[in-house]
Protein backbone atom coordinates (compact mmCIF):
# COMPACT_ATOMS: atom_id res chain seq x y z
CA UNK A 1 0.00 0.00 0.00
CA UNK A 2 1.57 3.24 -1.17
CA UNK A 3 0.49 6.19 0.92
CA UNK A 4 1.87 9.58 -0.01
CA UNK A 5 4.23 10.99 2.63
CA UNK A 6 2.69 13.27 5.17
CA UNK A 7 3.42 16.98 5.17
CA UNK A 8 5.87 16.80 8.09
CA UNK A 9 7.80 14.00 6.39
CA UNK A 10 7.86 15.98 3.15
CA UNK A 11 9.30 19.02 4.95
CA UNK A 12 11.96 16.88 6.62
CA UNK A 13 12.89 15.34 3.27
CA UNK A 14 13.24 18.78 1.72
CA UNK A 15 15.39 19.99 4.60
CA UNK A 16 17.74 17.01 4.37
CA UNK A 17 17.96 16.77 0.60
CA UNK A 18 21.48 16.22 -0.72
CA UNK A 19 21.52 19.59 -2.47
CA UNK A 20 20.97 21.41 0.82
CA UNK A 21 23.78 19.61 2.68
CA UNK A 22 27.24 21.16 2.56
CA UNK A 23 29.82 19.06 0.70
CA UNK A 24 31.84 16.90 3.09
CA UNK A 25 35.25 18.33 3.83
CA UNK A 26 37.57 15.75 2.33
CA UNK A 27 41.10 15.41 3.54
CA UNK A 28 44.06 14.52 1.37
CA UNK A 29 44.33 11.22 3.26
CA UNK A 30 43.22 7.83 1.98
CA UNK A 31 42.69 4.60 3.92
CA UNK A 32 44.23 1.54 2.30
CA UNK A 33 43.06 -1.86 3.54
CA UNK A 34 43.83 -5.55 2.93
CA UNK A 35 47.50 -4.78 2.36
CA UNK A 36 49.52 -7.89 1.42
CA UNK A 37 52.76 -8.93 3.10
CA UNK A 38 55.75 -7.26 1.42
CA UNK A 39 53.98 -3.99 0.57
CA UNK A 40 55.47 -1.67 3.18
CA UNK A 41 56.12 2.07 3.63
CA UNK A 42 58.85 2.41 1.00
CA UNK A 43 56.94 0.39 -1.60
CA UNK A 44 53.75 2.37 -0.91
CA UNK A 45 55.60 5.65 -1.30
CA UNK A 46 57.02 4.57 -4.65
CA UNK A 47 53.72 3.08 -5.88
CA UNK A 48 51.49 6.02 -4.94
CA UNK A 49 53.91 8.66 -6.25
CA UNK A 50 52.53 7.88 -9.73
CA UNK A 51 49.35 9.73 -8.70
CA UNK A 52 51.06 12.78 -7.21
CA UNK A 53 53.28 13.90 -4.37
CA UNK A 54 53.01 11.63 -1.34
CA UNK A 55 53.34 13.66 1.87
CA UNK A 56 53.28 10.74 4.29
CA UNK A 57 52.63 7.04 4.72
CA UNK A 58 51.60 5.41 7.98
CA UNK A 59 51.42 1.63 7.97
CA UNK A 60 49.71 0.29 11.08
CA UNK A 61 52.02 -2.13 12.87
CA UNK A 62 51.70 -4.44 15.86
CA UNK A 63 53.35 -3.07 19.00
CA UNK A 64 54.38 -6.55 20.07
CA UNK A 65 55.85 -7.99 16.87
CA UNK A 66 56.28 -4.98 14.61
CA UNK A 67 54.48 -6.78 11.79
CA UNK A 68 51.99 -5.08 9.51
CA UNK A 69 48.38 -5.02 10.69
CA UNK A 70 47.12 -4.89 7.09
CA UNK A 71 46.03 -1.27 6.72
CA UNK A 72 47.63 2.12 6.14
CA UNK A 73 46.92 5.82 5.77
CA UNK A 74 48.50 7.76 2.90
CA UNK A 75 48.58 11.58 2.73
CA UNK A 76 48.72 13.40 -0.62
CA UNK A 77 49.08 17.09 -1.52
CA UNK A 78 45.43 17.72 -2.30
CA UNK A 79 42.08 15.99 -1.76
CA UNK A 80 41.62 15.76 -5.54
CA UNK A 81 44.74 13.63 -5.94
CA UNK A 82 43.68 11.50 -2.97
CA UNK A 83 40.25 10.83 -4.47
CA UNK A 84 41.76 9.88 -7.84
CA UNK A 85 44.22 7.50 -6.16
CA UNK A 86 41.52 5.97 -3.95
CA UNK A 87 39.23 5.37 -6.94
CA UNK A 88 42.04 3.83 -8.97
CA UNK A 89 43.26 1.51 -6.23
CA UNK A 90 39.92 0.36 -4.81
CA UNK A 91 39.52 -3.27 -5.88
CA UNK A 92 43.09 -3.49 -7.22
CA UNK A 93 44.50 -7.03 -7.09
CA UNK A 94 47.97 -7.11 -5.54
CA UNK A 95 49.84 -10.27 -4.49
CA UNK A 96 46.56 -12.20 -4.50
CA UNK A 97 44.66 -9.71 -2.31
CA UNK A 98 42.03 -7.15 -3.29
CA UNK A 99 42.98 -3.75 -1.91
CA UNK A 100 40.29 -1.49 -0.51
CA UNK A 101 40.72 2.26 -0.41
CA UNK A 102 38.67 5.35 0.31
CA UNK A 103 39.23 9.00 1.07
CA UNK A 104 38.93 9.78 4.77
CA UNK A 105 36.89 12.85 5.74
CA UNK A 106 38.81 15.18 8.06
CA UNK A 107 36.51 14.55 10.99
CA UNK A 108 37.04 10.76 10.75
CA UNK A 109 40.83 10.87 10.62
CA UNK A 110 42.20 9.19 13.77
CA UNK A 111 43.84 11.70 16.09
CA UNK A 112 46.97 9.66 16.68
CA UNK A 113 47.64 9.42 12.92
CA UNK A 114 47.39 13.15 12.21
CA UNK A 115 50.93 13.92 13.30
CA UNK A 116 52.37 10.66 11.95
CA UNK A 117 51.27 11.47 8.42
CA UNK A 118 53.40 14.59 8.13
CA UNK A 119 56.47 12.62 7.09
CA UNK A 120 57.34 9.14 5.98
CA UNK A 121 58.63 7.25 9.04
CA UNK A 122 61.47 4.76 8.95
CA UNK A 123 60.41 1.16 9.34
CA UNK A 124 59.76 0.88 13.09
CA UNK A 125 59.78 -2.90 13.09
CA UNK A 126 63.57 -3.31 12.85
CA UNK A 127 64.31 -2.68 16.52
CA UNK A 128 61.40 -4.84 17.66
CA UNK A 129 62.33 -7.73 15.39
CA UNK A 130 66.00 -7.45 16.35
CA UNK A 131 65.09 -7.62 20.04
CA UNK A 132 63.02 -10.81 19.50
CA UNK A 133 65.74 -12.38 17.35
CA UNK A 134 68.40 -11.57 19.97
CA UNK A 135 66.32 -13.22 22.69
CA UNK A 136 65.92 -16.39 20.63
CA UNK A 137 69.64 -16.55 19.78
CA UNK A 138 70.59 -16.02 23.43
CA UNK A 139 68.18 -18.75 24.53
CA UNK A 140 69.63 -21.20 22.01
CA UNK A 141 73.29 -20.37 22.77
CA UNK A 142 73.14 -20.44 26.56
CA UNK A 143 72.90 -23.95 28.03
CA UNK A 144 71.97 -22.54 31.45
CA UNK A 145 68.90 -20.68 30.20
CA UNK A 146 65.77 -22.74 29.76
CA UNK A 147 64.48 -22.82 26.21
CA UNK A 148 61.07 -21.37 25.59
CA UNK A 149 58.25 -23.82 26.13
CA UNK A 150 57.40 -24.17 22.44
CA UNK A 151 60.99 -24.93 21.47
CA UNK A 152 61.30 -27.58 24.19
CA UNK A 153 58.03 -29.18 23.07
CA UNK A 154 59.16 -29.16 19.42
CA UNK A 155 62.53 -30.66 20.34
CA UNK A 156 60.86 -33.41 22.37
CA UNK A 157 58.54 -34.23 19.45
CA UNK A 158 61.46 -34.54 17.02
CA UNK A 159 63.43 -36.75 19.42
CA UNK A 160 60.43 -39.09 19.82
CA UNK A 161 60.01 -39.32 16.05
CA UNK A 162 63.70 -40.14 15.61
CA UNK A 163 63.52 -42.79 18.35
CA UNK A 164 60.46 -44.37 16.71
CA UNK A 165 62.23 -44.48 13.33
CA UNK A 166 65.33 -45.92 14.96
CA UNK A 167 63.28 -48.69 16.63
CA UNK A 168 61.49 -49.49 13.39
CA UNK A 169 64.80 -49.80 11.53
CA UNK A 170 66.23 -51.98 14.33
CA UNK A 171 63.28 -54.39 14.00
CA UNK A 172 63.91 -54.61 10.26
CA UNK A 173 67.55 -55.49 10.89
CA UNK A 174 68.97 -52.19 9.66
CA UNK A 175 71.64 -50.65 11.88
CA UNK A 176 71.72 -46.91 11.15
CA UNK A 177 72.36 -43.95 13.44
CA UNK A 178 70.62 -40.63 12.87
CA UNK A 179 72.67 -37.47 13.36
CA UNK A 180 70.38 -34.88 14.81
Amino acid sequence: RNNPPKKKQQRRMQQVSPSSLPPPSLSPVIYLGHIPHGFYEQQMNEFFSQFGTVRGVHLARSKRTGGSRGYAFIRFDTPDVASIAADAIDGYLMFGRLLTSRVIPKRQLPRNNRSLLNSIPAAPARSILKRHRDREVAAMASPNRALPKQLRRHDRKIRRAHAAKQNRLQRLGIHYQFTA
